[in-house]
């Protein structure tokens, strides 16, 4: 999320970070079918929106500690067993996406190209993955790949 951040703002990440963690946090992940919230506290978070419509998603306490106790681990343990029939299927679902678009690139000589920004030192988190350069595919060997400088592409992006 924070390499979503524009330019002038990935210098500034720790400002967006609590906000963003949060927002991660109460959203549902396709991979898992609950929110890391709901996984790690056994209830949905208390949003502001939901203050703001009046939506009371809070339980009554009027039970005991210990029967609270065993339902919240019977709903855990009942979401963690749903975690992982959802993370199967999901695995499943992404190989067979990947190996249906999986495609070998045909490139010939004279073909712009984008190139993975390599140059970037330590920790490249914000970094922009890939170059603002377009470059033109100028010999093409198992051996021996070279690439030349074609033009700027600063509109492309």
């Amino acid at each position: 999320m924070l390499g979503t951040l524009d330019q002038d703002n990935k210098s500034r990440w720790p400002e967006y970070l609590s906000s963003l963690v949060y927002a991660y946090n109460c959203t549902k992940h396709s991979t898992t079918g609950f929110s890391p919230f709901l996984l790690m506290f056994g209830r949905e978070p208390h949003l502001p929106i939901d203050v703001a419509l009046g939506v009371n998603s809070v339980t009554s306490g009027s039970g005991s500690y210990p029967a609270y106790i065993a339902h919240l681990r019977d709903r855990l343990s009942l979401a963690y067993q749903k975690v992982i029939e959802e993370s199967r299927k999901s695995t499943a679902r992404n190989k067979q996406s990947y190996h249906s678009r999986a495609r070998q690139a045909n490139i010939q000589v004279g073909d712009l190209v984008l190139v993975r920004n390599l140059s970037i030192r330590g920790k490249r988190k914000l970094a922009d993955r890939w170059g603002r350069i377009l470059t033109e595919w100028w010999n093409v060997s198992l051996s021996d790949i070279s690439m030349r400088t074609y033009a700027r592409a600063e509109n492309i992006f």
